[in-house]
């Protein structure tokens, strides 16, 4: 009996031991290549309404459901409308409306196929819109919600200018489009009604995943890209305004495949949390004014992974300024030093770069040694960080070395593992052996 025991414990050790040889974990982020689901359709003329007087008529005339109030608004829904001009267009509106479940097809034509201008409280939800110059266009509003909507095969996606809070852009699919997914103009959030654009999935495009330009206090976050062309998300505006467009977060993004990751041209974001990689050139680039003054500035960069770009990790232009730069994984990057400082009185400091893991005589998990920067400041990280700070880089690195030659690094990672357990296991069945002659 006893021989039995300690056969079953050697059989659970050996399997603990399999799944540590055979796991590997998962990288980052899938998703399902699917459409918004949608019922049946009915097939509908271009509808316009200017006003709330000729929405309640459409409505009445339509039997559209809703009395435009905020427990039943209006809903324009369930149609499929092709033509050459606007498909919906709605404006100078107060009542609350929903554009919902509708297959608009542009056709080609050089018109927006959702037009909302000088209106308030509305939805723009789960409709199929593709085929056209602009999916969905929104000018002069607030207060209003675009979701779950795939706009595909246009030139823009959505385009949004002159808005204001609250505005919530979330949960779109966007792919094969000609030029930018989502495109955001002088608009403003502020800290109580925020402008967000979040949880969208933007692939497969020319130009820019998300530009936003000359706006203020918009939050960008959980969106997840891939396959830009150019670039996945862009902060601008004038010089001539220069700090106006500011005071924007960009926070747990994921941004892959594209030209550069994130290029700002603003002053005063907070970029946090997020993991940017695999770009032809950089992962970053802080860009510079035509007036030194007016160059990206006093951005705070913190907590990213910039990884296996073709370039740099990141890039700072000459005369931007003040620039802090701390808790960021720089991982196996093609140009080392893995950043470039062209600017002035940019701080490093408690970064993590693959390259510079030696020495550390105090095994304090700092790197004794100071980092020195590419680039004309002569910049330097003070207090290089030994270890990567977030988990995802380990993943990172976990793919590119198992990519060429399967055994490497968490292969002999899973087999010290194996020998931890087994040497556990082993004292374990020593112990219990004891234990039974002594009884």
């Amino acid at each position: 009996m006893r021989h039995i025991e300690c056969f079953v414990i050697l059989l659970l050790f050996l399997a603990s031991s399999f799944v540590i040889a055979h796991s590997s974990p998962q990288l980052l982020y899938s998703k399902e290549d699917s459409l918004v689901v949608f019922s049946s359709y009915e097939e509908f003329h271009p509808i316009y309404v200017n006003g709330d007087k000729e929405l309640l008529e459409a409505a009445s005339e339509n039997e559209w459901i809703g009395d435009g109030s905020q427990a039943n608004p209006i809903m324009i829904e369930g149609y499929s409308i092709t033509g050459i001009s606007w498909l919906i267009r709605v404006e100078n509106v107060r009542l609350y409306f929903e554009v919902a479940e509708n297959r608009l097809n542009g056709y080609d034509s050089d018109w927006s196929s959702i037009l909302v201008r000088n209106s308030t409280n509305f939805t723009i939800r789960d409709n199929l819109v593709h085929n056209g110059t602009t999916g969905i266009r929104i000018l002069n509003c607030s207060n209003f919600e675009i979701r779950d909507n795939t706009v595909m095969e246009e030139y823009t996606a959505l385009y949004v200018t002159n808005c204001s809070a609250s505005a919530i852009i979330t949960r779109n699919l966007i792919h094969d489009c000609r030029s930018v997914g989502i495109a955001v103009l002088d608009c403003t959030g502020d800290l109580e009604d925020g402008f967000s654009i979040y949880e969208n999935i933007i692939e497969n495009l020319t130009a820019a995943a998300i530009y936003v330009r000359h706006s203020r206090y918009i939050s960008i976050s959980t969106n997840h890209i891939r396959f830009i062309e150019q670039t996945g998300i862009i902060l601008s505006t004038d010089d001539s305004s220069w700090l106006y467009g500011s005071q924007c977060t960009i926070s747990e993004n994921n941004v892959q495949e594209c030209s550069i990751g994130l290029s700002i041209m603003t002053s005063n974001n907070l970029v946090n949390n997020n993991t940017i990689q695999n770009c032809t050139g950089e992962c970053l680039r802080l860009q510079s004014a035509s007036e030194p003054d007016l160059s990206s500035s006093d951005n705070t960069v913190v907590w990213n992974i910039f990884a296996l770009s073709q370039g740099y990790g990141v890039v700072i232009e000459s005369g931007c300024r003040n620039n802090t730069f701390s808790q960021n994984d720089y991982i196996l990057n093609t140009l080392t030093p893995q950043a470039s400082d062209d600017g002035a009185f940019n701080t490093f400091r408690d970064n993590h770069y693959s390259d510079h893991t030696s020495p550390d005589f105090d095994n304090d998990l700092v790197v004794d040694t100071v980092y020195d920067l590419d680039g004309e400041s002569e910049n330097f990280d003070v207090r290089p960080n030994l270890v990567p700070h977030r988990l995802e880089s380990i993943l990172i690195m976990n793919q590119f070395f198992s990519r060429d030659n399967p055994f490497q690094f968490w292969d002999l990672v899973r087999i010290a593992l194996s020998s931890i357990l087994s040497a556990i296991f082993a004292i374990g069945i020593i112990a219990f052996v004891a234990r039974r002659k002594n009884t």
